[in-house]
């Protein structure tokens, strides 16, 4: 073992008090600054330690053995003393990324533990980065389990209260996690929080989800929410996302719903310069076009911030008629 290493204690040989003590805000940030400071003196060996193979140097392979040794003795001591998820996931989530990175490479960290403590503590460029090690190491990560960390609200300990962390929920989202994740109960737990930030990220990535029903749970939200607030935020994330729908770059589909089963469909082509109004009521249907020039104002600008929002990309308002491409260019991911 080398000397920098060497002094560098074993969870074994730490003060008792800091494992054993489970519970309770004080003690869990007592436990997160004295393992994170010791993960921080083990970094620059982790992340200098090559993959393993066959031919390495002896020393490599015995300073590999030696930081496998400590690394494990942190994750295992915990367990052992009873820490839950949430526990370990805090301490852990407290880690420069980097070094939980190396760690896991190295198999001495679950990639999954890693990625879930991140998606408690850390930031979308935190979240990012573990994607990236592990699509590198051929690793899959488990991403509905870590967004449920990201966006669950609730008590950690006593003293220490999760409402949820829109970086990594978003980041989380943007790697493939479903937000129709449980059948939307996530989705309802972020909306009884009133993180409406969180569920706006919910509501953008639903658009390409098929199970995730925001018209749906909208019409029957008193099954879903007994929560006056929460159903009012839901109604809000129904008007501003269910409504729309990006056909292209340039194009954006508003659908209002009216009495019965009347619906007005308002086509914003921003290309074109148009509005094209479709009223329909049971079988029939009546259209109005509309130039941009006399339409109101106040409903264009909402329709270009939607479409944007949805990944389209607009040609700006004073481009000259004949200047203006004639295709339809394709959507860019959606705005965060």
């Amino acid at each position: 073992m080398s000397e920098h290493i060497s002094r560098i204690p074993n969870a074994d040989d730490m003060d008792d008090d800091l494992f054993e003590n489970t519970e309770g805000g004080d003690n869990w940030k007592k436990a997160a600054e004295a393992i994170g400071a010791n993960f921080t003196r083990l970094g620059a060996a982790l992340q200098s330690l090559p993959v393993y193979n066959d031919d390495e140097d002896d020393a490599i392979t015995s300073l590999r053995d030696d930081l496998q040794e400590l690394v494990q003795s942190y994750g295992e001591r915990l367990d052992n003393e009873g820490w839950e998820d949430g526990g370990s996931y805090y301490i852990f989530g407290q880690v420069d990324t980097k070094t939980l990175i190396a760690a896991a490479r190295q198999e001495m960290l679950d990639w999954d533990k890693v990625l879930n403590a991140k998606a408690l503590m850390g930031t979308g460029a935190d979240i990012d980065a573990i994607a990236a090690a592990a699509a590198e190491a051929e690793q899959h990560l488990d991403l509905s389990d870590a967004l449920k960390w990201a966006a669950e609200p609730g008590s950690l300990t006593e003293g220490i209260y999760h409402s949820g962390n829109l970086e990594s929920a978003e980041a989380l989202l943007k790697h493939g996690a479903l937000p129709s994740l449980n059948s939307g109960h996530l989705f309802f737990d972020v909306l009884r929080e009133g993180r409406e930030d969180i569920a706006r990220a919910f509501a953008r990535s639903g658009k390409s989800d098929s199970v995730f029903y925001l018209a749906y749970w909208q019409e029957n939200a008193r099954s879903f929410l007994t929560e006056e607030p929460a159903r009012d935020l839901l109604r809000k994330m129904y008007w501003e996302y269910a409504r729309y729908d990006a056909i292209d770059a340039s194009t954006l589909v508003e659908r209002k719903p009216l009495q019965g089963n009347e619906q007005l469909r308002m086509i914003f082509d921003f290309a074109a310069r148009r509005v094209s109004e479709i009223f329909t009521s049971g079988e029939h249907a009546f259209k109005t076009e509309v130039a941009f020039d006399d339409y109101g104002p106040a409903a264009l600008d909402i329709a270009r911030s939607k479409l944007i929002e949805l990944g389209g990309n607009p040609p700006p308002d004073d481009l000259p008629a004949g200047h203006r491409a004639l295709g339809k260019p394709r959507l860019s991911p959606p705005a965060r």
